[in-house]
């Protein structure tokens, strides 16, 4: 399904040049769950925002279902956001002036769907993440666990293939990181392909495959016996 074949990225400011990925090679097939471990400061993110098309690699190729995809324009980029990928970041970044049903429903008001579908479809992912009957309370009103089961619901919205999060249970006590894994994995058991970065060796158990990233390079990748 995504491919990252030799893929640099390189950020200059004046004569000063930092790589902060190096030559990256990577597979993700379609229904995997895939864990790109590392510190802070690795390359993690920025992989992360390759692999999600929020940024371009400076070198490398990027194959989305076997389709080279690296010499895309912004416009197409965010059109194969929109129907491919769903989001979830270690800040929630809900609306507080909007409702839990409001916030989860907000990707699909771009897309022309009638206000009576985006409904239909909320509280089709609301129920699926189990805060259905918090679907008019605001955020300031949610526990931290519950801010980030709305935020998996809004990446749900779209019915995306790939979801895609970064450092989801970093806010995140025991008991709600536990809750959040396991929506992840049932997730994945429905078919929906998962990629987690993280920091926290704990979160990898379920994976298919484990990615080790350190100073921009990819040291190792594991396999799980799952």
């Amino acid at each position: 399904m995504i491919e990252l074949k030799h893929v640099t990225r390189k950020f200059t400011n004046g004569d000063i040049e930092n790589i902060v990925l190096k030559d990256i090679n990577l597979t993700i097939l379609e229904g995997e769950f895939v864990c790109i471990l590392g510190t802070s400061g690795s390359g993690k993110s920025t992989l992360l925002n390759i692999i999600g098309l929020i940024d371009n690699p400076s070198s490398g190729d990027y194959l989305l279902e076997n389709k080279e995809i690296t010499q895309e324009n912004s416009s197409s980029f965010a059109l194969i956001r929109g129907e491919k990928f769903g989001f979830v970041f270690q800040s929630f970044h809900l609306a507080n002036e909007l409702t839990v049903i409001e916030n989860v429903a907000m990707p699909l008001g771009y897309q022309g769907i009638s206000k009576k579908n985006r409904l239909k479809r909320s509280r089709d992912v609301l129920k699926m993440v189990g805060l259905i009957s918090k679907e008019e309370l605001y955020p300031n009103l949610l526990s931290g666990g519950e801010k980030q089961r709305v935020a998996i619901a809004r990446a749900l919205v779209n019915h995306p293939k790939i979801i895609i999060a970064d450092e989801p249970t970093g806010n995140l006590d025991l008991k709600n990181t536990q809750i959040i894994m396991k929506l992840f994995e049932e997730l994945n058991q429905k078919g929906v392909t998962i990629i987690l970065v993280t920091h926290d060796e704990s979160l990898v158990k379920k994976a298919h495959r484990v990615y080790h990233i350190e100073d921009g390079v990819i040291k190792d990748e594991a396999h799980s016996q799952n």
